[in-house]
């Protein structure tokens, strides 16, 4: 089988490579650095068994090998290459570092036949230990474990004289050629569970991504792109809750635009909503970042003041009337509005539905007192319930 290559109609076959490739390069890099513990093993093993001069050589050798391996793959990290190459430079490290290996049979084999048990035993202990980290390019670990095998039976068949050639030879190979086939199931798996991690990831980020959309579209008016009534009321018991903790107070505005129904009476609906964006989109300019600004119903409108004094609430009013009044919100018809605004700050103690009564009290007042204008009132006062506005608004 070839190295477990994804495919997928999502294109999530490329990322799992890429995955595979960048795990393999990690796990590869730091099972290379213990390299020079198998090293002293071997020279532990050889200790009067074999000609030390042959395996510090050997180890000299090898050490040269391994800062060339280790180059190899800090460049596969670094550079940035794609999987097809990052792949064939991995295969050609994982060789470089079998034939290394395979080398000790010249520089210690063949001088006692206990150590020649140790040492084989040593080898294939050094494939045990690859097979994890390359497992995920199996072709890499192929690499290897010919790396291994050659060098080391092509020793052996040149000392058959020696009577334990041809079993170490029988058993390094009936071990190497298990390990492969087993660990060749193995990265299969681990590869697509990478793929399937990866598409549980995506499906993951796509699901949040529609969860967010779905509670911005239940949040929000469709027609201004403002908060609607519903998206407020949370937003308002979030800061009462607030308010109840820490004490910041806030203050509520209510915007009413003046004889709205006579815009839609003339006009047509149509030019009513043109009318209610562009309302909305000249108050907001004027809002803080901290600040909601939230169409509840037809031509009202409710703006939450967070940590807003009774006078800031009020300049705030106030820029928001002139500049409504300041041009007209559309040109195509020529249509100029004003808005009443009513101002309630909350106060210690009172429910945030007193503050809605008290700023609805307030912008009855303004109309009453003739539009186009700012008025405020004491949350304190409010006892009746708040008088509807006529129908002829």
């Amino acid at each position: 089988m070839h190295d477990a290559t994804l495919t997928h109609p999502d294109g999530l076959s490329q990322a799992a490579n890429v995955e595979r490739l960048r795990q393999s390069v990690e796990q590869v890099t730091r099972v290379q650095i213990t390299s020079p513990v198998g090293w002293a093993l071997v020279a532990v093993l050889a200790w009067n068994r074999a000609p030390l001069s042959h395996i510090a050589w050997w180890a000299l050798g090898f050490g040269i090998v391994l800062v060339a391996i280790l180059a190899g793959l800090a460049h596969i990290r670094r550079s940035g290459m794609g999987v097809k190459k990052g792949e064939a430079w991995l295969k050609a490290l994982a060789l470089l570092d079998g034939l290394a290996w395979g080398a000790m049979a010249w520089a210690a084999l063949g001088h006692d036949a206990m150590l020649d048990n140790w040492l084989v035993t040593v080898l294939c202990g050094v494939a045990a230990v690859n097979s994890a980290p390359r497992v995920m390019v199996i072709r890499a670990f192929m690499l290897q474990l010919l790396g291994i095998w050659v060098p080391t039976v092509a020793f052996c068949l040149s000392h058959l004289h020696l009577s334990a050639m041809p079993q170490i030879v029988a058993g390094m190979t009936v071990f190497l050629v298990l390990l492969y086939q087993y660990m060749r199931r193995v990265s299969v798996m681990i590869n697509q569970n990478i793929l399937l991690r990866l598409e549980n990831e995506a499906m993951s980020s796509v699901l949040r991504q529609s969860l967010t959309e779905s509670e911005q579209k239940a949040a929000t008016d469709p027609l201004t792109g403002q908060a609607n009534r519903r998206a407020f009321e949370v937003a308002l018991s979030q800061q009462q809750a607030a308010t109840a903790a820490t004490g910041a107070g806030y203050a509520l505005l209510m915007l009413d635009i003046d004889h709205f129904k006579s815009i839609n009476d003339r006009f047509g609906h149509d030019v009513g909503d043109l009318a209610l964006k562009a309302f909305a989109a000249r108050v907001a300019v004027q809002l803080r970042g901290s600040d909601l600004l939230a169409r509840i119903g037809g031509e009202e409108f409710m703006v939450l003041l967070r940590g807003a004094t009774h006078d800031a609430a009020t300049l705030v009013a106030q820029r928001i009337c002139s500049a409504v009044a300041a041009q007209p919100l559309l040109h195509e018809p020529h249509l100029p509005v004003t808005v009443s605004v009513g101002v309630a700050l909350h106060r210690p103690g009172v429910s945030s539905d007193d503050v809605i009564k008290a700023a609805d009290r307030a912008v009855y007042q303004a109309k009453h007192n003739g539009r186009n204008q700012v008025q405020a009132c004491s949350v304190d006062v409010v006892s009746a319930p708040a008088h509807a506005e006529p129908s002829t608004a």
